[in-house]
């Protein structure tokens, strides 16, 4: 939370557009025959892309671990949930 002119706002993005964004590539990824994705791969497409940074792209992985979207199989290396 910031406090601005005596009041608190939230910090951050308040909505999930990069959230939806980056569990939909981790669906076509795996769609396509791959049961995991690595964080390289999602590393090319978001963050070299200069679409999110990298801390974005991992606070949203976590909140799709928190929400069971995905699982974190090992370090780096991500797939949906069941």
């Amino acid at each position: 939370m910031l406090v601005k002119g005596g009041r608190l706002i939230a910090a951050g993005r308040k909505d999930d557009a990069n959230k939806e964004k980056i569990l939909d590539f981790i669906s076509d990824e795996t769609e396509n025959g791959e049961k995991t994705i690595q964080f390289k791969v999602l590393e090319d497409r978001f963050i070299k892309g200069h679409e999110m940074s990298k801390p974005t792209v991992f606070s949203n992985l976590k909140k799709l671990e928190l929400e069971n979207k995905i699982m974190k199989i090992g370090k780096g290396e991500y797939k949906l949930a069941a």
